[in-house]
């Protein structure tokens, strides 16, 4: 979709739909235009298990990329609503983790070379100069 950011990325997550089923062990992108939701099936395999366009494009915030302890996202599509928690657990092991983005992020974070000087102190690990 032309324009679309990612403005959340949550995982391990759950999904509530308002009145209806949770979906959990699932991971949650969230752009600037939709909701899509993976989940591996029996034989350990990826898959969309929802995808649903938001009523009012970039309705959802990305204030921070994680979610914290007892907070959620809520998501209106123009027909129902969903509440996102962060899931149990770590799922380490799961091949959701290796997802590709289904869209560049909205916010970028600006990486600089620093020094070896600069990190070097009382109790600072100093880095190799191929790692800077």
């Amino acid at each position: 979709m032309e324009g679309e950011l990612l403005v959340r990325d949550i995982f391990p997550a759950e999904v509530l739909e308002v009145g209806g089923a949770l979906l959990t062990k699932v991971r949650v992108f969230i752009t600037t235009h939709r909701m899509i939701v993976w989940r591996t099936d029996a034989a350990k395999v990826p898959g969309i298990c929802l995808e649903v366009k938001l009523a009012e494009p970039g309705s959802v915030s990305s204030q921070e990329a994680k979610l914290g302890h007892g907070e959620r996202i809520e998501v209106s599509t123009l027909t129902k609503g969903y509440i996102i928690n962060q899931g149990h657990g770590c799922m380490c092991g799961s091949i959701l983790k290796a997802l590709p983005r289904p869209a560049e992020w909205k916010h970028k974070v600006k990486v600089e070379a620093t020094s070896r000087k600069r990190l070097a102190g009382p109790g600072v690990m100093t880095l190799p100069e191929e790692m800077l």
